[in-house]
């Protein structure tokens, strides 16, 4: 079975994951499904997060890191230490972990949300939200991105593998067009934001 074939097979329950050959970065996503499908079979957390998968396995090969993806899970991944979702990126051992989910645009306050899961990193995910904001190409200037704590809805407050001093946790939430796309000019996007990011902070957090 070929990778996407993986990523896109919706009967499929599995942890999908390699390690990288950048192993300061690592690509999380623990809510995945393929288009189409809207719910996990995880009674604690049934919404899924469509194509965010796909997004995160493409994401990591161009930034050539590891990835962990929980494809179509019984299990609600990242919100304990005692999961195996956990437990591989723990493996890895990264600076920074990029967490990709998705919203239905009904809950969010912005297109886009970035989060480091508390109110005390808000800067750290505010200036990942201002360098991705720089980064996305003209025709996707009018989609509304946040960093801010206290305006986005999704928090990631209660998120185990976003509040770790393991790693630095960076959590975003993606409008569903933004996944169903695949847009590749969006991809390039996030990724030459993640190593901006990455330069940016390096110094101050030895990362």
């Amino acid at each position: 079975m070929s990778e996407e074939s993986i990523l896109t097979n919706d009967k499929l329950s599995a942890l999908f994951y390699q390690k990288g050959k950048d192993d300061g970065l690592c690509v999380g996503v623990p809510h995945h499904v393929s288009l189409g499908v809207t719910q996990l079979p995880c009674f604690t957390h049934s919404d899924s997060d469509e194509n965010a998968g796909l997004i995160g396995y493409k994401l990591s090969k161009k930034l050539k890191c590891s990835f962990v993806i929980a494809c179509n899970y019984y299990f609600d991944s990242n919100k304990c230490n005692c999961s195996d979702y956990y437990k591989i990126i723990d493996i890895f051992s990264p600076k920074i972990l990029i967490e990709i989910h998705g919203h239905g645009g009904k809950k969010a306050n912005f297109d886009i949300e970035i989060s480091c899961g508390s109110k005390s990193k808000s800067s750290s995910a505010e200036k990942f939200a201002d360098i991705l904001r720089t980064q996305l190409p003209e025709e996707m200037k009018g989609y509304s991105i946040s960093g801010n704590f206290e305006k986005i809805y999704f928090k990631a407050a209660n998120t185990t593998t976003i509040n770790t001093n393991n790693w630095l946790g960076v959590h975003i939430e993606l409008l569903k067009k933004l996944r169903s796309s695949m847009d590749e000019n969006f991809l390039n996007a996030l990724q030459l934001s993640i190593e901006s990011f990455r330069k940016e902070i390096s110094s101050s957090a030895n990362i």
